[in-house]
């Protein structure tokens, strides 16, 4: 079963980007680190509409009380992780079994897993990021002149 990770949208947008006003951005950002093998719900205090199913508006209540509800509800929370920097939805979490990470570590854990797996990809094609070429071959030179000559 794949683990969902509920993230507390406005706190990360804060922590990435300094401000709160990059909805798109963030959850486009996450769910290109993550791929698919995580489901991830993003709450949002206040109001706005995403076309984006991951993403939860609090409207007239807090993100915090949305969050909250959503593991309490929730039937196996030992199979979410919170992610946010917030001392009080971090402690309800881990009172009910959640895994729980901070904005900014989890951020970073994401960032350093995907520079690793681009990093590991150009090893395994013996790809050198140092190596410049050294000139142009007599035939590309060629076809430069007739192009352009």
């Amino acid at each position: 079963m794949k683990k969902t990770i509920l993230i507390d949208g406005n706190n990360l947008m804060h922590k990435v980007y300094g401000s709160s006003d990059n909805h798109n951005a963030i959850i486009s950002s996450v769910k290109s680190l993550i791929g698919i093998k995580y489901n991830v719900i993003f709450f949002f205090d206040g109001y706005g509409k995403l076309n984006d199913k991951n993403a939860v508006f609090s409207f007239d209540k807090t993100a915090d009380e949305i969050m909250k509800k959503y593991i309490e509800k929730n039937n196996k929370p030992e199979n979410l992780i919170v992610v946010t920097s917030d001392i009080e939805i971090a402690s309800f979490a881990k009172i009910c079994k959640c895994e729980i990470k901070s904005s900014s570590a989890f951020w970073k854990e994401i960032n350093s897993k995907h520079l690793t797996k681009s990093k590991n990809i150009n090893q395994n094609l013996n790809y050198d990021e140092n190596e410049k070429p050294t000139g142009i071959s007599k035939k590309d030179l060629d076809t430069f002149r007739k192009l352009f000559g």
